[in-house]
């Protein structure tokens, strides 16, 4: 499997791989819009992952992908409101040990990997 904040997925090329494409909601403002792509998509995808390292500011600033956990289970029932309908089963949030990097939050004993 690979992920990707892409809907869709291209033709795998290597043969000996078998790969499935699911696709991502990588932040808190994406769920509307994945939501209405997927939704629009004649064949649904078996899972979707949600919040891709929410713990993790990717280049800097703070981007849309970090959430702190009480804010992410406070959006689980709109994920399940779309997507349980859809039949397409949610996978949790993925945080990430980036201890000590730039751009690191909401880790340790009191957040995600606690």
């Amino acid at each position: 499997m690979w992920l990707s904040q892409a809907t869709t997925s291209a033709v795998y090329a290597d043969p000996n791989v078998i790969a499935k494409h699911q696709p991502i909601v990588w932040g808190t403002d994406r769920i509307d819009s994945a939501y209405a792509t997927i939704n629009a998509l004649a064949t649904k995808p078996q899972y979707l992952l949600t919040f891709n390292e929410p713990n993790y500011a990717f280049g800097g600033g703070t981007p849309t992908n970090v959430v702190d956990p009480v804010t992410a289970a406070g959006l689980w029932p709109q994920l399940t409101n779309y997507f349980d309908p859809l039949g397409i089963q949610l996978i949790a949030p993925s945080a990430i040990d980036c201890t000590g990097a730039a751009g690191c939050q909401n880790v340790g004993h009191c957040c995600w990997l606690a």
